[in-house]
């Protein structure tokens, strides 16, 4: 039936209007169903909007001799009020923060404020923001795994790829930047992109790249790639490149152990892309690290007994020991453990020893007594 764009609803409503009759016309009953396809729905609808609603109510004004308003306001909060509860059920809007703005859009609109209740219903219809979730990232570098890429729950997808489902499957050796566009529930669209790498990259070095350095023990530092499947982190003593590997699982860091004091390192690190090693990266830069003088993390009790003055020194440095005729052997090195003066021997309860000619530094004075180790930090100015 062609409803003439509500012609022949408001020949319905005039019929009753104009009724005349002895017996007084006081009800009108209005039948509506939303069989789409018969056309008597008065709902709103994407084709008409809200016509039919402001003709029922202009028609009932006219029966009833009232007053009440056609402004459409009212129908547009009530409607995103709606979607904006429907938003906060399928969790696509938190709960936890917009039901109490939910509360207050109804509260507006009971007010009769529609304005403020479309504005509040608005801020929990933000577009909605995806985030895409890889499963087999970790592995993809390998050649021979997939990738499965995800997005919350909205109402329609659209990848780049074509497809409009929730999930995609990324086969081996796709990498590039792929894209999805959600549409939520109330309309409103919202993308998010994802970049796959099938390179097997070097990890990155940390900007301390050795620390927690002793005599023996030192820690190696890098970031990880966002695909691996372990490492080999070499090891050699410095400009040797005689090296030592070490196969190692997913990490961030590495402790070499047993190494020789007062020794100079160097080590690198690559990524294992595949259990056997077939599919590798680069090796890193070359790292470098000296271990500490052993004696240093092991002061003896002659410590407290043993003083040397002036520190900070400038030319002359004295030494008082606790007492004479106890063979003494001095030696001092740098801050890498390179001796920089002959070894003195002593008898002497006082030793003087020229520094005039050393550069400005931190350096250790080392005293052996009675096979006694003694090591003080020494400041040149």
């Amino acid at each position: 039936m062609d409803r003439q764009n509500g012609i022949v609803y408001d020949s319905t409503w005039k019929f009753a209007n104009n009724y005349s009759a002895t017996l007084p016309l006081k009800w009108m009953y209005i039948d509506t169903w939303n069989d789409w396809n018969e056309g008597t729905e008065i709902e709103p609808s994407i084709e008409l909007g809200y016509l039919y609603l402001k003709k029922t109510i202009t028609n009932i004004n006219t029966f009833k001799a009232t007053n009440v308003s056609t402004d459409t306001c009212k129908f547009e909060a009530a409607r995103k009020i709606y979607l904006a509860a429907n938003s906060i059920e399928i969790h696509q809007s938190d709960s936890v923060v917009y039901y109490p703005v939910l509360k207050r859009s109804v509260k507006y609109l009971i007010q009769g404020n529609c304005t403020a209740a479309k504005a509040s219903a608005d801020s929990i219809l933000a577009p909605p923001h995806p985030i895409i979730t890889a499963t087999g990232l970790a592995t993809y570098c390998s050649g021979n795994n997939s990738i499965t890429l995800t997005v919350g729950i909205y109402a329609a997808y659209h990848w780049s790829t074509g497809a409009t489902t929730q999930s995609i499957i990324i086969p081996p050796l796709n990498p590039g930047v792929y894209t999805v566009t959600v549409t939520a529930s109330n309309s409103l669209t919202g993308t998010a992109s994802i970049t796959i790498l099938s390179a097997c990259n070097v990890p990155t070095i940390a900007l301390i790249a050795t620390t927690n350095i002793t005599a023996t023990t030192a820690v190696a530092n890098w970031s990880q790639p966002s695909c691996v499947n372990g490492y080999v982190i070499r090891l050699s003593k410095h400009n040797l490149n005689t090296w030592t590997n070490y196969t190692i699982s997913p990490n961030t860091h590495y402790t070499f152990s047993a190494l020789a004091h007062n020794t100079s390192y160097d080590w690198q690190i690559r990524t294992n892309c595949n259990a056997t090693q077939t599919t590798i990266s680069t090796w890193s830069a070359t790292q470098s690290f000296t271990t500490n003088m052993k004696e240093m993390e092991q002061e003896t009790m002659m410590n407290s007994s043993l003083s040397i003055y002036p520190n900070p020194v400038t030319n002359v440095l004295s030494i008082s020991f606790p007492n004479d005729n106890i063979n003494s052997t001095i030696n001092l090195y740098d801050m890498l453990g390179e001796k920089v003066l002959p070894s003195y021997s002593t008898q002497s309860t006082n030793y003087t020893i020229d520094l005039k000619n050393l550069s400005q530094g931190i350096y250790f004075l080392e005293v052996i007594m009675d096979g006694e180790k003694v090591v003080r930090k020494v400041i040149k100015l």
